[in-house]
């Protein structure tokens, strides 16, 4: 007589299922924040990695030039934008809404329309934390004191209702790029500092795109990562062009 075998198993039971399927929710919601923060870390990166590179053709630009370019004008020939005098350090192709200068756009970005993701400072200090109402022309090197502790330009605003697309960008898409580059500055204090209740919103500058803060480029072409605070404290922004040579007194009043 043979012994008898116990029939083998089809399948999982109900309750082997539901535990099997519990597990793997639990392992989903567990790495999903992880995978999402390591893609903004990863844009985040990339958009830093953009600026170095518009760093390094600023850099050569001032030293082919002797200039430092800020704010634009619409007459040509004159202050160029930062858009047109570094585009041939990276392409030679020209009136392509910048599609051959991928550096000029941040990958966490969310708006399309705008052919530029960064704005370059302009402002026009007289003293500390007075601005004037002229913006700052292209000027020597030679009249920046601290390089390395200036902002020379940082992510652009959201513009998440296209206020800026609709009046920058009269023709659309079809708009000609010299009537699109002079815009991308900032030289009013509404332009880096979110407006207090009743006021209304002029900012240029998104202080925390990248997890809390904001990436720039600084005047001595390193790129940071700073935190909100530090993007929108005119401060930074501060090239201290009006020390003419004086930098020994403002550093003895500054440490008082």
């Amino acid at each position: 007589m043979r012994p008898h075998r116990p029939a083998a198993r089809k399948g999982f039971t109900l309750i082997e299922l539901l535990v099997v399927i519990s597990i793997i929710a639990l392992l989903i919601g567990l790495l999903l924040p992880a995978l999402q923060q390591a893609r903004e870390f990863g844009r985040a990166t990339g958009c830093l990695s953009n600026l170095r590179q518009i760093g390094f053709a600023a850099t050569a630009y001032i030293n082919d030039n002797n200039l430092v370019p800020r704010e634009a004008a619409s007459i040509p020939g004159r202050d160029i934008a930062w858009a047109l005098a570094f585009r041939p350090y990276f392409s030679k192709i020209k009136d392509d809404r910048f599609e051959s200068v991928p550096m000029y756009r941040c990958p966490d970005h969310p708006n399309k329309a705008h052919w530029l993701h960064f704005v370059i400072n302009a402002f026009n200090f007289s003293r500390p934390g007075q601005v004037y109402g002229d913006r700052r022309e292209e000027h020597k090197p030679n009249l920046i004191y601290f390089p390395s502790q200036t902002i020379y330009m940082a992510d652009f605003t959201d513009d998440s209702q296209n206020i800026l697309v609709n009046a920058w960008y009269a023709q659309g898409q079809n708009t000609h790029e010299n009537n699109v580059v002079i815009w991308y500055d900032i030289w009013a204090a509404v332009h880096v500092q979110r407006p207090i209740e009743g006021q209304q919103n002029g900012l240029r500058l998104e202080p925390r795109r990248h997890v809390g803060g904001s990436n720039a480029l600084f005047l001595d072409g390193h790129a940071a990562r700073l935190p909100e605070e530090d993007m929108q404290n005119l401060d930074n922004w501060d090239d201290r062009t009006y020390l003419r040579g004086n930098v020994n007194d403002y550093e003895r009043n500054r440490y008082r």
